[in-house]
């Protein structure tokens, strides 16, 4: 815990010195000579103002609600191939997810396509042939930082609000939020 961070947090949270003092349950003046440096505070108040900070700070990050796509196309395992094709060529997507009796089961993409164009008669067959491990699952409230680390590895990330599908995000939504 450095206290000389403090006041740089405060005001990229864009908070004054009384808003973090009432929500730290500290005085004003008491923040204002910590910034200053000339009050070293106790652990107690000091734990009680990092945990005001990060706080305030989880609540204003954003969420993988804020980044979602909530138009969601999906197919189903026993749609052909030709129907998920079709339908990534009408809305421009590079993935699906693919559903079995109300269940995501796994994931249809162009890159599973193209790596089994081999087989004869590809697009009669039913997508759960050639669909691959489902997309992790995570809730709306996520932080957009778990979404991050989660699109490292996968195509794509999929939102739910209890047990409901709600959205879809992809590294291009991701992209999104930086600038």
């Amino acid at each position: 815990m450095l206290l000389e961070s403090i006041g740089k947090r405060r005001r990229m949270l864009g908070l004054t010195q009384a808003e973090l003092a009432k929500q730290a349950e500290v005085s004003q003046s008491m923040i204002a000579k910590i910034e200053a440096g000339t009050l070293s505070p106790s652990y107690d108040k000091a734990q009680a103002i990092f945990e005001a900070l990060e706080s305030m700070e989880k609540e204003k990050s954003q969420k993988a609600r804020d980044i979602m796509h909530k138009n969601i196309v999906v197919v189903k395992a026993t749609d052909q191939i030709d129907i998920a094709i079709k339908l990534m060529k009408q809305k421009g997507l590079s993935q699906l997810p693919v559903f079995d009796k109300g269940h995501l089961v796994g994931l249809i993409s162009e890159r599973g396509i193209v790596d089994n164009l081999g087989i004869e008669n590809l697009g009669t067959k039913r997508t759960s042939v050639i669909m691959e491990d489902a997309p992790p699952a995570i809730s709306e409230d996520s932080p957009v930082k778990v979404v991050s680390e989660l699109l490292k590895y996968n195509l794509i990330v999929v939102v739910y609000k209890k047990a409901e599908l709600v959205g879809v995000i992809t590294k291009a939504d991701l992209l999104k939020t930086i600038g």
